[in-house]
């Protein structure tokens, strides 16, 4: 590619991620301090309870705990600034971090505003995996920006603070980091990186265990050798990943193993309530 088109393709990619990024903030300003979804408790709460307690077990294992553990550092940030500016005296008077409003909304911004953040680079990623696949550089620009007219892309990524952000953006980079490691040698970026990755995702959304698939079909399709060792390794990082992220998986396996259950049974079955 030439020099000039090089930096028009990059213009190009930088004005539109800018674009996106300035009209999440912009709307998560003009938001706050009012929630836009009535299912962010289910992260925000467990997040300042651990900020409140200590107790980094969620307890309550309806999605795992890698969401929780970011926005609850999130929140650490978002409470020294309230409280510098004098907003908030103390974890115990933060009030409500969720539905319908925000006591505090410097508490929350913070979260929010990574929220955006991911979903600003998942969109770049987008591109990244185009051109890995297909070697063609307009993928870099279409590829983000079939996501950047996606309404439910949007609404992800900015409304309420959820789970499935997270899960796409740790997807997306899992992805991009296998079909990287197809045509290199050993087994960091072969197996271990693009699994450990794969292992995070899944630690954002049961469900986004699909995702193992990209790594393990990376290491078979590729010409490379030892594929059934990089997909005993690929597995073994995964499940490190995980861990790593849901470590009450097994310290607290009893409550961790009751609450996948109880997930598998409601995806079966339909949630009570909602027929």
């Amino acid at each position: 590619m030439k020099a000039r088109n090089k930096m028009v393709l990059i213009l190009l990619l930088a004005g539109l991620l800018l674009a996106a990024w300035l009209v999440r903030t912009d709307f998560i300003l003009k938001s706050m301090p009012y929630v836009g979804h009535m299912d962010e408790p289910v992260v925000t709460i467990p997040a300042i309870r651990i900020l409140q307690t200590g107790d980094c077990n969620p307890h309550n294992f309806q999605y795992p705990s890698l969401p929780i553990y970011l926005t609850s550092a999130s929140f650490a940030v978002g409470y020294l600034w309230a409280a510098v500016a004098g907003d908030v005296s103390s974890l115990q008077k933060v009030g409500s971090v969720f539905y319908p409003y925000y006591t505090h909304g410097k508490i929350v911004l913070p979260a929010k505003i990574i929220l955006a953040l991911l979903s600003v680079l998942t969109m770049a990623l987008a591109g990244v995996m185009a051109f890995q696949m297909y070697g063609r550089t307009d993928l870099l620009i279409f590829s983000p920006l079939v996501l950047l007219i996606s309404g439910l892309f949007l609404t992800h990524s900015w409304v309420y603070i959820n789970v499935d952000m997270f899960g796409a953006f740790f997807g997306a980079l899992t992805v991009t980091a296998s079909l990287y490691g197809m045509n290199r040698q050993g087994y960091l970026a072969r197996a271990i990186v693009p699994g450990l990755l794969a292992g995070l995702t899944c630690a954002c959304k049961y469900n986004y265990g699909v995702v193992l698939l990209s790594p393990l079909l990376a290491v078979w399709l590729s010409n490379r050798g030892e594929r059934i060792k990089m997909s005993f390794l690929m597995a073994g990082s995964s499940a490190v990943g995980f861990v790593l992220a849901v470590p009450y998986s097994l310290l607290d396996y009893r409550s961790f193993v009751a609450s996948v259950l109880k997930q598998v049974q409601v995806y079966s079955t339909g949630h009570t309530g909602f027929e």
